[in-house]
Parts: structure tokens; sequence; C-alpha cells
């Protein structure tokens, strides 16, 4: 069989649909770029890019911003892509809450994460949720992707909307 080229694709609120092929950050400006307030976007992504990338998009767009990360796994290169967005000034504070086998699965990406983040959890957390909040804007990540170098068929749903990101942030 032919190897498929990665491609994403996404639903925007307003009824659009984008079909976006190329590199992940291609993609990803793409997507993002119909970003606003009031504005849902649900991603299909064939492994093309992972969360921390999207993360970093996200406060590109949002600014600097208090973030909460949900996740059942995370690696050591988003975590140091995390490390990267706090000492850029993108990341206000970080609370995470990881899944119990995070610790023996990921032992190099908790450690760094446990110097990094203001708070951090660890439960029975199947949970994939990023939340991203400042004083102007929220953002609010659902779906299947963890914080891993992903090469899997993903989907997730982003909400620009400042109330959903306070009530996902408790």
């Amino acid at each position: 069989s032919v190897p498929r080229e990665p491609e994403a694709s996404a639903y925007v609120s307003e009824n659009k649909i984008i079909k976006a092929r190329g590199s992940a950050t291609d993609v990803l400006k793409q997507i993002i770029k119909c970003a606003q307030p009031g504005v849902t976007v649900q991603f299909k992504s064939s492994g093309i890019f992972s969360m921390h990338e999207l993360l970093r998009r996200l406060l590109d767009v949002n600014g600097p911003s208090d973030v909460l990360i949900t996740t059942w796994a995370m690696t050591e290169l988003p975590a140091r892509a995390i490390k990267t967005m706090i000492d850029d000034g993108l990341i206000s504070s970080l609370n995470c809450l990881f899944d119990f086998k995070t610790r023996r699965n990921c032992p190099k990406a908790v450690q760094l994460a446990e110097g990094l983040a203001t708070k951090i959890h660890f439960a029975h957390c199947h949970a994939k949720t990023t939340v991203l909040l400042n004083d102007a804007m929220g953002v609010t990540v659902i779906g299947s992707p963890n914080y891993t170098r992903n090469s899997r068929i993903e989907t997730c749903v982003v909400l620009f909307d400042k109330d959903c990101a306070e009530y996902n942030r408790d």
C-alpha cells in the first residue's frame, strides 16, 4: 500500500471546513488563524502534530496564560517544549494532573514537570484536557491526544470561550 501523506482537517463552528496539508507548523497556523472568541474548532489529524505543538500555537494566539494540563501520559520531549514555553514567558503558571502510571512509564518527563509546575497531582486519569486562561481570553482543548510524540489519528475540540476555560480549570 502507498503511505498516506499526513493531513489534518478542522470543522469551525461557522460551518467552515479547512483541509490543510504540509508541515505541522503550516497546518496548525492555517487552522488556528480561524480562532476567535466564541468559535469552536474540531480537529482531526493523522499524526501530523502533537499536543505540545498545538499548545504553543494556542499560546501564540492567546498570549501569556495560566495553563492546566490533564493527561494520561507525558514524555520528555513535550515536557522540554513546555519548559521552553515557560522560559519564553508564554506560560505564567502550570498546573498538571497526570495518571499515576506516568511516574513509572515516563519518569524523566515527571521529573521535569515537577520542577516546572506550580501544582502537580497524580490520580487515575484518562482525561486529556488543556486549558489556557488569561485576563483577556480562555481556550479549552478536549480530545484524544496525550502529551507525547504523536503518530496516531487523533481528534480534539478547541473552544475559544473564557467561561468554558474557567469551568474546566476547576
